[in-house]
Formats: structure tokens, sequence, C-alpha cells
């Protein structure tokens, strides 16, 4: 972003030494070191506190300390605190103090529907929901920005904390990013999708936004319905926290439809709305498709909040009698399965807290989207991903994904940073193409693993049946034999087999993970019976050969000495060797 504006942001170190970020280069750390909240001047014979951060734009002069009372072009901001993002929270804010400026300036980022909570209402403008919804709808990540006037000292400004900063605030627009695609995500999601792999889309971002990105890259094909939840709460219900507290209290129920109610009334209620038109919702309950069998009223994309017990049941009546003209499946959506769900953050723990476990099993396998989630939603996620029996692999950039990481079977990371700490793969490369590769690779280890068992498995075996059949008459196989097995046939083999490469397409059959799995034991006894078969027919074909000659002793009294020279030990000897090569 500093690149993009032209703006210049200085950091200085313990030791006071600057580094520059934007056009503006690494060229002093002039403005670092001298720059002070009471922009250069002393007060009581003691120096101001120099601030860690400047921020500068592009046309502004550096200053200096014999720019102090000139008229020189200086423009610079000092950063004096800074409140991290917070994935909780879903906003990040400083405190800065303009150059000369006799009081101190909050700026607050983060999540529209979490700044609009902040500011004061006569500053949010009317067109703000408009707004939102075109940009996101267009796929473009959107951030709010608010801020206000601080008026406090430095040492005070230093003990306030972080609430009382971020309160009151003035709404002061979005800001806009494009969410531009790399090169390589849809050819990869295309290869995904050939080979059944379902992709799932877990983020931060506003859920239209998210939407609007999964049908640019393919994610979601343009033909499948996306429903989007709206969770109806009351006032003062305790909204869902990020640890599960809060929420409909335990002696609530569900009804059928999937409503919640206590004792006092309704608490909340789900619904499953189409982002496309009305013609269709889901049923709260089994997630099934209804049509409409006559006008409903518009649908909407929020989160609704009811003032008071009477609104919410008035509500839930509307709901109801909307929900009534919905009376029959729509059974071409519902046979085509051509539909997903995106869900938010904020119902997702709902959803897990209070539902029937069906219903979560239903949302689990029809999700295609899941925004505004949180570092510990994305690893439930994962989690309830592996409950309801998939494999799931998790491939992530940043801190937010750290927990998800460290419980998916497979975690990818796209970072060196500190989300590489908890995933065991780390790409060098910013692209998912990386995912392919570790399919690919990870099937290949495993398909290649087993072979080698069941190789050394089937070696054992046939060996063993040749020399069981030659012991028969007191024969077996020589020395030399044996090492021409071991290290002209077995090792060689042995060895390229666990250096063949993987196949260059991920084929839609998943290798079996289990070593005792039917499959892999069916073809394990079944090379046994065949390759044994084979040697007891050339034994019996030997020995009735018009040509055979019994095998004899030279000393008959000599009982220990194994017969090596006889047709059975060499047709014995060929059969073998060509069974280790086929084998392989």
């Amino acid at each position: 972003m500093f690149q993009s504006t032209g703006w210049v942001l200085e950091e200085s170190d313990d030791y006071g030494v600057a580094s520059a970020m934007g056009n503006g280069g690494p060229d002093s750390a002039s403005t670092a070191q001298h720059m002070l909240l009471s922009g250069g001047h002393q007060r009581g014979g003691r120096a101001a506190m120099p601030v860690p951060a400047v921020v500068r734009p592009p046309n502004s002069e550096r200053f200096t300390l014999s720019d102090t009372g000139s008229n020189a072009n200086v423009y610079e901001l000092g950063i004096i605190r800074t409140f991290d993002f917070s994935a909780a929270l879903r906003r990040q804010s400083v405190v800065a103090k303009r150059l000369g400026a006799r009081y101190n300036e909050v700026y607050v980022k983060g999540a529209p529907e979490a700044i609009r909570e902040l500011c004061y209402s006569d500053t949010i403008p009317r067109d703000f929901d408009r707004a939102l919804l075109e940009y996101t709808n267009h796929g473009y990540r959107v951030i709010a920005l608010a801020g206000k006037p601080l008026k406090m000292s430095w040492p005070k400004l230093q003990r306030l904390k972080r609430d009382a900063v971020e309160q009151d605030l003035i709404f002061m627009g979005f800001l806009v990013f494009e969410n531009k695609l790399k090169p390589t995500t849809a050819p990869v999601l295309d290869e995904l999708r050939g080979a059944k792999i379902r992709q799932i889309m877990c983020t931060g971002d506003n859920v239209l936004t998210a939407i609007s990105v999964g049908h640019e890259c393919g994610m979601i094909p343009e033909d499948m319905k996306v429903f989007v939840p709206r969770l109806i709460r009351r006032k003062e219900m305790a909204p869902v926290c990020e640890n599960g507290a809060g929420g409909v209290n335990a002696s609530t129920s569900i009804s059928a439809n999937g409503n919640v109610y206590s004792g006092t009334g309704v608490r909340a209620m789900l619904v499953w709305e189409n982002t496309d038109d009305d013609a269709s919702v889901l049923d709260p309950f089994t997630l099934e498709p209804r049509l409409a069998t006559a006008p409903v009223r518009g649908h909407l994309v929020t989160s609704d909040i009811a003032e008071t017990p009477e609104e919410m049941e008035q509500q839930q009546q509307q709901y109801l009698s909307w929900l009534h003209n919905y009376t029959s499946i729509d059974m071409s959506l519902s046979t085509s399965g051509k539909y997903c769900v995106a869900v938010t953050g904020e119902v997702f723990r709902y959803i897990m807290d209070e539902v029937p476990e069906t219903t979560v099993e239903r949302m689990l396998m029809r999700g295609a989207i899941y925004a505004r989630m949180s570092p510990d939603e994305k690893a439930e996620l994962v989690e309830g991903l592996q409950t309801i029996g998939y494999c799931a692999g998790f491939c992530g950039d940043g801190a937010n994904d750290v927990s998800a990481l460290r419980v998916a079977d497979v975690g990818l990371s796209l970072s060196e940073a500190e989300a590489s700490v908890a995933a065991p793969f780390t790409s060098h490369s910013t692209d998912i193409q990386c995912v392919l590769e570790v399919i690919r690779q990870g099937r290949a280890a495993l398909v290649t693993s087993f072979s080698c068992f069941k190789y050394m498995a089937l070696y054992s075996i046939i060996q063993f049946t040749s020399v069981s059949m030659l012991y028969e008459f007191g024969g077996g196989i020589g020395d030399f034999q044996f090492l021409y097995f071991d290290l002209f046939i077995i090792v060689p083999l042995a060895v390229f087999m666990g250096r063949t490469p993987a196949f260059g397409r991920i084929a839609p059959k998943r290798p079996t993970a289990n070593l005792m799995s039917k499959k892999v034991l069916t073809s394990l006894f079944g090379q046994i019976a065949i390759n044994s078969s084979i040697q007891a027919i050339i034994f019996r074909l030997v020995k009735h050969s018009a040509n055979y000659t019994p095998p004899t002793r030279e000393d008959p009294n000599d009982l220990d000495t194994l017969l090596i020279r006889s047709y059975e030990n060499t047709a014995l000897f060929l059969a073998s060797s060509f069974q280790y090569i086929l084998i392989a």
C-alpha cells in the first residue's frame, strides 16, 4: 500500500536506527531520531519522547531540527501507540500525532460491520450498506476506516486502554482492495475438481467478497446456487463469543423446523436465503431447498438484532409466514445437488454450539465458503470435517491460520514466517500450485511404501515356495543362486522402485491408507496364490518330462548335503527369477 500511494513509513529500533518503506528509501535516520511529539521543541528543559515510527506523504520534505520555526513544507505523522490487529475484534488502531499539532489523532481500520458499531450513527452514510454490498459483490476486499481527535498527554496516553481508544469514532470511508487471483489458482482448483477433491474457502473476508472470488476462481460453478444464513437474535441475548460462551442457554430446545425456543420465548432464529433471488430458501433443519409457491418479501443477507422480545416474536412470526410460502421441496435442485452454503463466523459459532448435530453435519457437507472466521473457528472447522470422515488439508499464509495448520491432517504454509512453525510443509512460492505437488508426492510415497511392503512379502513367499518344493527330495538353492537373486534382482528393483516419480495427473480414485485393508490383502494373497501355483505346475511338468532324470547323490550315505544340480532346481530358479521381476 505504501508503494502504490507513495507514502513513506520509517520505523526505528531500540537504538534509534530507522528503516524506511515506500518510495523514499532508507537514506537517513534523521526523521526517526529527531521527530518529537512536540514538533522538536523542549518543554520545561526536558525533551519530548521520540516516536517509534513516522509516516510521510510523497511530496513532504524530511524534518530536521534546522527546520524548527521555518516554513519548510514538512508534513509528518508520528505513530505513538499501536494496537495490533485482533482476530476476535476484527480491527486494528493507532494513535498518531501530526508534527506541530497540539492534539493526537486516532485511526482505526477493520471489518465494516465491526467499525460501524464503534462510530457515531450520524457519521454513517445512508448508502453504507448499498456501497458495501456493491463492492463485495464485485469481489473487492473492503476495509472500513474511522478516527477521532484525542486530547491527552503522552503519559496518560501510554496507560490508556484499547476500549477507550476505539470508541465514539467518526466514520471516514472505505478502503477498497482488488482481490486479484494468481494465474495458477484457477488451473489448480480445476485439477483438484477433476480429481474429486473437495475445495473449501476459509477466510476472514466479507462473505459476499468470498462468494465473488469463489465464482471467479471456479470453486463455485456459475450454475450453483449459494445460500447465506441470516441470524436473528434478541438484543439482550449475549453475542456468540469466540470461545463459545453466550448465545442460547442450555434450557433451549429446537423445533423440527430449526427455530430455537426457550421458556421466555424465541431467543434466536436462523434463516437461509438465496444470494441471487428469493425463489428458494433452505429448510433450517434439513438444509434442503424449498420452492416458493407464493410471492415473498425481498431477501436480506445480513444479521439482524431484535430490540425487544416482542419484536423478536414478531420477526419469528413473519419468518414462519414467509417460510410457509415455501411448501414444496425443490426436487430439481435437491436432486442435482447444485447448491452450497456460505457461512459467516458468527453463524458458524452459533450452529456448532446450538443446533442439532445432524444439521451441523449437513452444514459441513454443503459448506463451500466460510467467511469472517477467527483462528479458533478455522481450526474447529478442520476438526469438524475430520469428525465426519474427511482427510482434511489446510493451506494458509498467515498467523491466523496457525491453529488450523496444526490440527489439519496435511498443513501447508505459504509463508516462511510464523505459520510455517505449525505446518509440516512449507512452500517457498506464494501460490497454491504446491498443493498439487504435495498431493501427488504424498500419494506416490504412500503407494510406493505399500508396494515395497508387498514386494518384499512376495519375494519371501516365492523363495519359500521354491525351497519347500526342492526340499521334497532333499534339494535346495545354491549359495551363488541366492547371491544372484539378492544382488542382481532384488536390490536393484527395490532401489529403483522407491525412486519412481509421481504420476503427473491426480486420479479421482484415492489410494488406500490402511495396510491391512481388503484391497492390500486381496492383492497380496492373490499374488501368492498365482505365483505358488505357477511354481507347482512347473515343478510337476519337469518331473513328467520325457528327458527328466531324477537327481542322485554321489554318496548315497551323505544325507546332509543338499542336491543342487537337478532339473527341478534349474526350472524353479529360472521361473522364480522371472517372478521376482514381474511382481515388481
